[in-house]
């Protein structure tokens, strides 16, 4: 990343992108889960994304599938609600709480996508279990890792809900971006300073 993130709006994006490569069931998801415990959560890491996927080999031309592929699974943290979420949501709120002083709270959204496994393309209700079971165990870790020792920023977890449907983007439909899920995730949290 050329720029550092500064200020909380970023730093909250930065602390979600943590908390995710920290998780278990994303380490395990993505693979890295076999390495040695120091090497994990920066191999993690490196598959979750602000604001956008790596640009592609050739950006004229878009990601080719293998690009694609080899991305995968992937998460995308950003600001930017999906398109089928009301706009009104606030992003960033600053409020007292009882002891006068101010609360910050922050919405980012996670947006993850993963190829079909295999043993699942001919199993639809297979395919889609599997991956809402990943986010489950994902959405679960997250709780979980909620205060425990973390890379800075450290998050402080309000909410975590699933904010549109599962979808399944099949290879018959479009033949450059493969077979694979995709679904946002609407995480609201704090900063711990």
């Amino acid at each position: 990343m050329a720029i550092e993130p500064v200020g909380g709006l970023s730093l909250s994006l930065v602390s979600v992108r943590n908390l995710v490569a920290c998780c278990p069931s994303w380490q395990a998801w993505t693979g890295v889960d076999q390495l040695a415990e120091e090497l994990r959560f920066a191999a993690a890491l490196q598959r979750v994304h602000l604001y956008a996927f790596p640009p592609p080999a050739t950006p004229p031309l878009g990601y080719e599938l293998s690009e694609l592929e080899s991305i995968r699974p992937a998460a995308v943290i950003t600001t930017k609600p999906p398109s089928v979420v009301a706009r009104s949501l606030e992003i960033y709120v600053r409020t007292r709480n009882a002891t006068s002083s101010f609360v910050e709270m922050y919405t980012n959204y996670i947006y993850l996508q993963a190829d079909v496994p295999n043993a699942y393309r001919d199993n639809p209700s297979d395919a889609y279990i599997d991956f809402t079971n990943r986010i489950g165990s994902l959405v679960d870790d997250m709780v979980e890792l909620e205060g425990a020792d973390l890379p800075e920023p450290v998050p402080y977890v309000q909410s975590v809900a699933m904010v549109t449907d599962v979808a399944r983007i099949a290879s018959d439909h479009n033949q450059t971006q493969g077979d694979f899920m995709e679904t946002f995730l609407r995480i609201t949290s704090g900063l711990k300073r």
